[in-house]
C-alpha cells in the first residue's frame, strides 16, 4: 500500500509539473471600450439632427492562449456593447447596438512577454431602435479588421489593448438603410489557462 501511494504521489506530482509547463491553451479578455459612432443615416432623414458620437462600453472575447516562441494562428469570439446613438430633433429617435465578433487571429510573439496580433472577420452586428412611436431591430453580418497588443503579467495573466473597425447596414422603422461604422478602442486584462 506504501509503495501504491509513493508511486500516486510521484505520479501526479509528475502530471502537474507537466501541465504547469504547458503554454495556455485559452484566453479570457474582459475589457472597457470607447467606441467612435460613425453611423449615417438615410437621406430622408434630416442630417443636421444626427452626429457622430463617442460611447463607452464593455466587452468580452475569449480566444487563443499565447505561444512563446513562435507564431500562430488562432479563433477569438466574444461581445461588444457598441453604446447607444439618440436623435436631436423631434420626433426623438435612438439606436442601440451590439456586436458578437468571430475573429481570425494571427499571433506573433516579440520577445518573451508581448504579443501582437492582426486579426480579420465578420461581425453579427443587433441592432434595436426607436423613432417616434415606432420600433424596429435589424440585423447584419459584415467583415471586421483589427490589431491587439497584449503584454504578460504572469503566465496566467496580462494586459491587452486593441483597436477593431466594424461595419453593417440595416434598415429600420421602414426609412432606409442606416450604414454603421464603428472604430473601438479597448483596453483590459487578460486570464489564460
Amino acid at each position: 500500500m506504501r509503495t501504491f501511494v509513493v508511486i500516486l504521489v510521484s505520479t501526479a506530482f509528475t502530471f502537474s509539473n507537466a501541465i504547469a509547463q504547458q503554454e495556455p491553451k485559452w484566453s479570457v479578455f474582459f475589457y472597457g471600450s470607447a467606441v467612435r459612432d460613425q453611423t449615417t443615416r438615410p437621406s430622408t432623414l434630416n442630417p443636421a439632427c444626427w452626429e457622430e458620437k463617442t460611447n463607452f462600453g464593455p466587452g468580452f472575447m475569449i480566444g487563443p492562449g499565447r505561444k512563446r516562441t513562435e507564431p500562430s494562428i488562432g479563433f477569438e469570439y466574444g461581445y461588444l456593447y457598441l453604446g447607444e446613438h439618440a436623435n436631436k430633433c423631434t420626433p426623438p429617435m435612438k439606436i442601440t447596438t451590439s456586436v458578437i465578433p468571430f475573429k481570425l487571429v494571427y499571433l506573433i510573439p516579440i520577445g518573451d512577454k508581448v504579443t501582437v496580433a492582426p486579426k480579420v472577420g465578420v461581425s453579427y452586428m443587433l441592432v434595436n431602435g426607436t423613432f417616434g412611436a415606432q420600433s424596429g431591430s435589424g440585423q447584419s453580418v459584415d467583415p471586421m479588421l483589427g490589431l491587439h497588443v497584449e503584454v504578460d503579467l504572469s503566465r496566467e495573466w496580462g494586459l491587452r489593448g486593441q483597436i477593431e473597425r466594424y461595419t453593417g447596414s440595416v434598415d429600420l422603422f421602414g426609412l432606409g438603410t442606416f450604414n454603421q461604422r464603428f472604430v473601438v478602442a479597448s483596453f483590459g486584462g487578460v486570464v489564460r489557462w
